[in-house]
């Protein structure tokens, strides 16, 4: 059974942004958490090398625990917990990536090969911490046998977070020897079926009360919506391969929203990549929607080479935290992740994309006085809570102006330094026609 799409009805800042800033340029705005026109960063707890790390937004909370693998144990929406577990053989618990049968890496993961010398580690490190980002780097590595081979395999995964709640995690998987079932016992799977390499995230059903996913084959919403509550597993959608998915909350009093743009893979050579919802509503300990994207979907080998992929998140609460069919589509084409910006740099025109794996407008080359910044020509702009990163010959912070209008910093934009490049975050969204110039005061 494919599930079909949410339809509900609002508009795209309204929706999907919630970035704590309402009217025009410099106007004072209005916070929606509070303080006349002042936006809220993202915040940093912790170092991750000492003690535990938590990034948070007004609605979200990401957890990194000092633990054995320390990939997320907790995302809060709104104070409440929406990360899920299950049972069985290396199941899809919380946030990780999957060599299924072999092993999962999960946060707090304790069941491995038990075969001598196998082993399993990370580390975590925060790069950024605020106010227009914050990035926080999990590397992990592990050695695990199939028969009498032991073999390797590493990768990381990379969170940046913006103060509006979208979330961008690029991971990246490691595989230095093709691995083949065969008849050996490999992992808990005991060598009987195929192999799943993946990315995942778990959810709780009981937050949540609807569920909807783009059709994969043409990328348009499905017109009705399905009730997470009227589901059981035979309803399992393992191979919808949708670009999109969102579960929202509709209960008045709890209004939460989790959203996720999954873009292709970045090594269509090496496996097909693809995406799937996986539903486990009727297994204990508590029903879960898992949502993956697979490098590799019940193959009986897995080819060597490093493989990558991007996911953007859109994490809410509140009164505007609903799910939209056409907005997320929307949300897909600006942030998963094909739009430019049309960049003037001292005089000299470039085309500049978004960087895949951090969800920010990187703008290179040399440090120059002033930037003129355009939505590409045919787009129809940029959706709400961009960044970008801009090199000045000054570490002071630049100034900003929207087609001749200054704008106000910790009210229309926030702004952090770092390396000798400033970031900047822009509540707003940059339409067709307009012009942004960040220039050295």
């Amino acid at each position: 059974m494919r599930l079909p799409a949410i339809a509900c009805a609002s508009l795209l800042s309204a929706c999907f942004s919630k970035p704590g800033f309402h009217g025009g340029p410099g106007d004072g705005g209005g916070s929606d958490t509070g303080g006349p026109g002042l936006l809220h960063g993202v915040r940093v707890l912790g170092n991750g090398v000492t003690d535990d790390m938590t990034v948070s937004t007004d609605d979200l909370e990401l957890h990194f625990p000092m633990a054995p693998i320390s990939l997320p144990d907790s995302l809060k929406i709104g104070g409440t917990e929406v990360l899920g577990d299950q049972t069985g053989c290396n199941p899809e618990a919380k946030i990780g990536l999957a060599f299924y049968p072999v092993y999962t890496m999960t946060s707090g993961t304790t069941a491995w090969p038990t075969e001598t010398g196998d082993q399993h580690d990370s580390s975590i490190a925060g790069s950024a911490t605020g106010p227009a980002f914050a990035r926080t780097r999990v590397s992990w590595l592990g050695t695990f046998h199939c028969g009498v081979t032991t073999q390797m395999m590493s990768g990381a995964s990379t969170f940046t977070v913006f103060p509006d709640g979208r979330v961008v995690r690029h991971d990246q998987f490691d595989t230095p020897t093709t691995t083949t079932i065969g008849a050996a016992s490999c992992g808990c799977g005991g060598g009987v079926g195929n192999y799943f390499l993946t990315s995942y995230l778990t959810l709780l059903n009981d937050r949540f009360t609807h569920l909807g996913f783009n059709a994969s084959t043409n990328n348009l919403p499905m017109p009705t919506e399905t009730t997470l509550a009227s589901l059981h597993d035979a309803d399992s959608v393992e191979n919808p391969n949708p670009r999109w998915a969102c579960l929202e909350n509709r209960d008045a009093a709890a209004q939460r929203r989790f959203g996720i743009a999954w873009p292709a893979s970045v090594m269509p050579t090496v496996d097909d990549g693809g995406t799937r919802i996986k539903l486990e509503i009727d297994t204990p300990p508590m029903p879960t929607t898992t949502l993956l994207y697979d490098w590799s979907n019940d193959d009986p080998s897995v080819a060597a080479g490093v493989r990558q992929v991007s996911t953007a998140w859109f994490v809410d609460a509140g009164a505007n935290a609903t799910c939209n069919a056409t907005e997320m589509t929307d949300l897909f084409n600006g942030y998963a992740f094909a739009r430019r910006l049309d960049v003037d740099q001292g005089g000299t025109g470039v085309l500049v994309p978004l960087d895949v794996s951090t969800g920010i407008y990187a703008v290179g080359g040399a440090a120059v006085p002033s930037y003129s910044i355009k939505v590409e020509t045919a787009l129809t702009g940029v959706p709400p809570g961009f960044a970008i990163s801009l090199s000045f010959p000054s570490d002071a912070a630049p100034g900003v102006a929207l087609n001749g209008v200054p704008l106000v910093d910790g009210v229309d934009y926030l702004v952090q330094h770092e390396a000798a490049v400033h970031t900047l975050w822009f509540a707003a969204g940059l339409a067709q026609g307009q012009t942004l110039t960040v220039f050295e005061k």
